[in-house]
């Protein structure tokens, strides 16, 4: 009786007084809070351990039973289920679904130029620019495309410089292409090189960049991802950008796909010094800008004129 007389003091306390409910219920559990020495199971007490556990196996057992509540308000379900039904015919009348139609999935996104797929983000992006690139190449200059009619080769490599190599290369300091895609930039780079200066398909790499005085691909895009670094070296160190190169260049070995092993990899082929150093001691854009201009171009200028040095024994 004692234990029927506390449930309701507990069950009056909830309602007029929280305070009173606390401290009942508290009093109640005491030390043993998490120990249950009595079920109710419908009209069913179960108070030894072991009728407790049949006790929770009833419980759960009449869940997965169907009931009908005497109280169950029958009609608001069916209001319920009325207005579902209303709200997808308005839908569907809105927006013209079909009962059967599959939405559209896309595993190519592209963001600020960038293009994100699922397996070669580096090959859609460079497509893509290629095919920009080409349109630029037509539209600027597509009666003298081939030397031949209008314009002079000086005016074809300014206008080259200016316009196409910016929308060909356009986001590979992010995207940096290796292999399979950095040949297939390069043969279209050199293509529209020829077209320009009206040189013959088979005419030799080094004579095409000797004619034109442009850096190849590679050395182009290697200028566009040092000057990347560069604007990272130069942030507050409390950025995200900083933070980040920070770790992955303690973190990452220089095998590893980073973006900054890649770019270690960089610097030592232009032995230029460790990359860290620029984070901890910055340097001025323009002395970053003239110190990395000057150790690229002295490196292809000698690859160029002495090939046979560069290959591997």
């Amino acid at each position: 009786m004692n234990r029927i007389d506390e449930r309701e003091k507990i069950m009056e306390a909830n309602i007029k007084n929280k305070n009173s409910f606390y401290r009942l219920t508290k009093k109640q559990r005491g030390r043993l809070s998490n120990h249950i020495d009595e079920l109710s199971v419908g009209d069913t007490v179960y108070s030894t351990e072991d009728n407790i556990l049949i006790g929770w196996k009833h419980h759960f057992e009449n869940l997965t039973i169907n009931s009908h509540h005497e109280h169950f308000d029958n009609k608001y379900q069916q209001k319920v289920e009325q207005e579902y039904i209303d709200i997808i015919d308005i839908c569907r009348a809105m927006f013209q679904h079909q009962s059967n139609s599959i939405l559209p999935t896309s595993n190519k996104a592209t963001h600020i130029g960038i293009c994100r797929t699922d397996d070669d983000s580096c090959k859609v992006t460079i497509d893509e620019n290629l095919k920009k690139a080409r349109r630029t190449l037509y539209s600027l200059m597509g009666v003298g495309l081939y030397g031949e009619n209008g314009l002079d080769p000086q005016t074809s490599m300014s206008i080259m410089n200016t316009y196409i190599i910016p929308i060909m290369l356009y986001g590979l300091e992010i995207v940096i292409p290796r292999g399979r895609c950095l040949e297939t930039l390069n043969i279209q780079f050199k293509k529209i090189l020829k077209q320009l200066l009206s040189l013959p398909k088979t005419v030799a790499d080094p004579a095409i960049c000797i004619i034109s005085g442009m850096l190849p691909v590679e050395a182009q895009i290697d200028v566009k991802i040092l000057t990347f670094y560069g604007n990272i070296t130069r942030q507050e160190k409390s950025s995200i950008e900083w933070q980040l190169a920070e770790r992955q260049l303690n973190v990452k070995s220089i095998n590893s796909n980073s973006w900054f092993s890649l770019l270690r990899k960089i610097f030592l082929k232009y032995e230029l010094n460790d990359p860290g150093q620029y984070l901890v001691n910055p340097i001025s854009k323009y002395q970053w800008k003239s110190e990395i201009t000057s150790e690229i171009h002295k490196f292809w200028t000698e690859k160029i004129l002495n090939p046979g040095k560069f290959i591997p024994v």
